[in-house]
């Protein structure tokens, strides 16, 4: 067990990472919209390097089953973490394209938030009209089956306890998620890390092509 827990955060830490590596590299191109989102992954990482240090604290001593019970918590709240910087960083990217569109130049995007009432103003609603746009959609079918994917898994973790109210799939990354109906969703202690990888690359897509359509 203590192998295995350590190697998961050991993953964990890599794909988070990789999430900050990209919001690095964007950094010239993004205008401003990763900044929350790499203090979300600043926060979960020092957490991340706590759990890691307090592991290798325990790796000398014998294991009983108490020792078992403190390696499994120890995944357990590394789990968790994952869970939470997924939900900050989607409320973290709801905020931004709301913030990005009533900001910038006129757009048909613009001109929509504007006639909804501040309650209404919802991403989902957002990304439908991101894809409606008859002259340069900008999000692919694929990707709004994707956001479509990500946000009922947040609004399930924030609303409903994780419990999921409807049958859920997605292939992401090449790897199919399968969640059930009426059912707390489960899945590998990286899981959670990797959704919130691909909702930060589909966001920068978005954040990429509404500013190409200003332009225009």
């Amino acid at each position: 067990m203590k192998d295995i827990v350590k190697k998961r955060i050991e993953d964990i830490f890599k794909i988070l990472q990789e999430i900050g590596n990209f919001c690095l590299y964007k950094k010239e191109q993004d205008h401003n919209s990763l900044e929350l989102i790499s203090d979300n992954l600043n926060s979960t990482m020092s957490l991340l390097s706590l759990y890691y240090d307090y592991y290798d604290e325990l790796k000398f001593i014998n294991q009983t089953s108490d020792d078992q019970n403190i390696y499994t918590e120890i995944g357990y709240q590394v789990l968790n973490q994952t869970k939470f910087v997924y939900i900050n960083v989607l409320s973290s990217i709801e905020f931004k394209i709301k913030t990005i569109i009533l900001e910038s130049g006129d757009s048909p995007l613009k001109k929509y938030l504007q006639t909804q009432k501040p309650h209404n103003r919802k991403l989902r609603k957002i990304l439908k009209e991101s894809n409606n746009n008859s002259v340069i959609p900008l999000i692919s079918e694929s990707e709004l089956k994707e956001w479509e994917f990500f946000l009922d898994i947040r609004n399930s973790f924030v609303h409903n306890n994780a419990i999921l109210n409807k049958k859920l799939s997605a292939d992401i990354y090449g790897q199919t998620y399968n969640f059930e109906e009426n059912h707390s969703m489960s899945g590998s202690i990286k899981t959670f890390a990797i959704f919130t990888k691909r909702v930060v690359e589909i966001y920068f897509n978005w954040v990429q092509n509404y500013y190409n359509t200003l332009k225009k």
